[in-house]
């Protein structure tokens, strides 16, 4: 998990709140988990495509919209951390879950 401790420090240095870096550390780690069972390959073989995956996988589980983003958001970056620090060779985005509009 020193991926993990990397994005930590990197979260802090960034002086977020104690709040804040502990949503974005129990995020990953849920990510990582999901991506772990779904997969035999590390973490530096992640592609985008996987991205789009777990957010579907979100999508199912029945979590509010707002939580379902939070957890996306954090993982964009983690994302972003790991194509800085050349863990990953491309750029990973998720796009947000929008909000459906019922009309009447």
């Amino acid at each position: 998990m020193d991926y993990i401790q990397g994005f930590e420090a990197h979260i802090r240095s960034k002086d977020r709140s104690e709040n804040t870096v502990s949503c974005y550390i129990r995020d990953v780690l849920q990510f990582i988990v999901w991506y772990q069972r779904k997969t035999e390959y590390g973490l530096d073989q992640w592609i985008e495509l996987d991205g789009v995956e777990y957010k579907k996988y979100l999508q199912s589980t029945n979590q509010a919209i707002l939580t379902i983003n939070r957890k996306i958001a954090s993982i964009n970056v983690f994302a972003q951390w790991m194509h800085q620090q050349g863990y990953i060779k491309e750029e990973i985005h998720i796009e947000t879950v929008r909000n459906k509009v019922v009309r009447q």
